[in-house]
């Protein structure tokens, strides 16, 4: 399960730092880190690790059908 988290943050933090790079100049630091974190956590909470479960799903619980 840490190498499938490790996943998703690794595609959800390189969109969002590409997404938010614009804004970086004219943010302070701690409000962009608060504004990637917080959307981070929303992508992976509700959109890409249910995803990436179902996908790994075999992976993750072998013995289980």
């Amino acid at each position: 399960m840490a190498l499938v988290t490790w996943l998703g943050v690794l595609i959800v933090t390189t969109i969002i730092g590409r997404l938010l790079a614009p804004l970086a100049a004219y943010l302070p630091a701690f409000l962009l880190s608060l504004f990637a974190t917080g959307l981070t956590v929303l992508a992976l909470t509700y959109f890409l690790m249910p995803n990436l479960t179902r996908l790994f799903y075999p992976w993750l619980y072998p013995n289980r059908k």
